[in-house]
């Protein structure tokens, strides 16, 4: 399964009644801003939703360029994948669970 932030935004079924209702070995969330990044752009705490809670096994989000993967919870990740397109940026305050950085 995977569940982008714009069909949500749009106004379609809410992510918690799509992760519910899906019968996916694996729900993955995507997203274009990262709810938790050490990346130039940083965090956006609107996005922070209590995604594992609702039955995701991850969340992959860009709009940073570089690599980084974070766990909250323990053993719930977030992947930031930003480095298919401009240039990289370099990383700032690394965010609680930050576990891989890569700026290249």
């Amino acid at each position: 399964m995977l569940l982008g932030c714009c069909r949500v935004l749009l106004g379609s079924t809410p992510p918690q009644n799509q992760l519910a209702a899906s019968t996916a070995r694996w729900k993955i969330v995507m997203l274009h801003q990262s709810p938790f990044s050490s990346g130039d752009h940083g965090s956006f705490p609107r996005l922070q939703w209590p995604f594992q809670a609702w039955g995701a096994d991850a969340v992959l989000s860009g709009h940073d360029h570089g690599y980084e993967r974070i766990l909250k919870n323990v053993s719930f990740p977030y992947f930031v994948n930003g480095i298919g397109g401009a240039s990289l940026y370099a990383f700032g305050t690394r965010v609680a669970g930050m576990c891989l950085l890569d700026d290249f």
